[in-house]
């Protein structure tokens, strides 16, 4: 056989092996954050979403404190699915997939921040994700948060 046949060969199986693995932690891990969670062959993963977000209660609000009214931010995940095999009478099929994004509370806040610089902090959090999914070949998944504001 031809050296860059071989080198080729051991390049996918790597690949494979990799992907393979990196299915199986992630089918053992205690955590379950909001993670986009791509399918089939990961050829690229970069997320990151929430696992837990303290906040303040309306009783914790500083004395000084002026309402800002009602918030919203949010922060987004995408992902591309793509179909090598078809789906077959017993088997659903390979995919090759990537995500990316962060899609975490701290990115989320960093945004309001950008949009609110002038607020102190929020209270009376509510959390909520919003899916999107075109066809299983794209998908987006965004961490909405809904409180109250203080200036």
């Amino acid at each position: 056989m031809n050296r860059p046949y071989i080198f080729v060969l051991a390049l996918i199986s790597a690949v494979l092996f990799s992907a393979v693995k990196a299915q199986a932690d992630w089918d053992e891990s205690d955590a379950r954050p909001g993670l986009l969670r791509p399918g089939g062959i990961v050829i690229f993963m970069n997320s990151r979403a929430p696992l837990s977000l303290e906040t303040l209660s309306p009783s914790q609000i500083p004395a000084d404190a002026v309402d800002a009214g009602r918030i919203f931010c949010q922060s987004c995940q995408h992902g591309l699915s793509l179909p090598v095999t078809a789906p077959t009478g017993t088997s659903r099929g390979t995919n090759i997939s990537g995500a990316g994004g962060n899609g975490g509370f701290d990115k989320a806040l960093m945004n309001l921040k950008k949009e609110r610089p002038e607020l102190r902090g929020i209270y009376d959090v509510k959390i909520d994700y919003h899916r999107i999914s075109i066809l299983g070949l794209y998908r987006r998944q965004c961490l909405e948060i809904t409180a109250r504001a203080f200036k």
